[in-house]
């Protein structure tokens, strides 16, 4: 897919895999579509809620093709993340996909496009794949780090002999490392080689209670 970054001419903002002069959310608020207008107004904060989703998307989200965001979950992850989005107010649409992953179903939740465009204002660049998936560096802050890492645990992370996250991208387990640095705990950072597999990052904790 090639990937194309363009202004809006209405709002005047980025919009991914843009085809006309006026983006999506702009061009549904014209038809009277209130769903999108919100998603217009980009000066809101970012509430902690939205840091934990931002962070599962980390690690089980996609963008797809006309610039929507897609987030994955297993059967154990799909309510919480549900309650999540519906907290947070997004317009999603969700479907179950009865192929097996790991012995059980997934679930699909298509944030519509006016949230790619959420995602852009915040520094995320369209197209990314797994293993160069990284945060925003202006979201790395120390009273971000919580809800990030609650969000990246919850997707790929563990907490069986000592916390430990998974991933294929180099420079997010260096960044979850800083995060947890942050909150006063001492990361470690190894990989695993894989045969006929992309390299395997691991983030060890062990936890401090401070």
């Amino acid at each position: 897919t090639t990937w194309r970054v363009t202004i809006c001419n209405d709002c005047g903002k980025r919009s991914p895999y843009q085809r006309y002069a006026v983006c999506y959310p702009c061009r549904m608020a014209r038809r009277g579509n209130s769903i999108y207008v919100d998603y217009l107004r980009y000066d809101r904060e970012v509430t902690q809620e939205e840091l934990t989703l931002l962070g599962y998307w980390l690690g089980d989200g996609t963008w797809r093709k006309e610039g929507a965001v897609e987030v994955i979950a297993t059967e154990e992850n799909a309510s919480g993340l549900q309650d999540l989005i519906e907290r947070l107010d997004l317009n999603y649409t969700l479907t179950k996909d009865l192929r097996e992953f790991r012995f059980e179903p997934l679930w699909r939740f298509n944030l519509h496009k006016a949230y790619g465009m959420r995602m852009l204002d915040l520094g995320w660049q369209p197209g990314q794949k797994h293993e160069t998936k990284e945060l925003p560096e202006a979201l790395l802050l120390k009273e971000n780090a919580r809800a990030l890492l609650s969000g990246l645990w919850m997707s790929d992370g563990t907490f069986s002999d000592r916390p430990q996250y998974y991933t294929t991208s180099e420079k997010l387990s260096v960044q979850v490392r800083k995060l947890c640095e942050m909150l006063g705990h001492e990361p470690r950072v190894y990989f695993q080689e894989r045969e006929g597999r992309k390299k395997l990052y691991i983030v060890a904790v062990i936890v401090t209670g401070k």
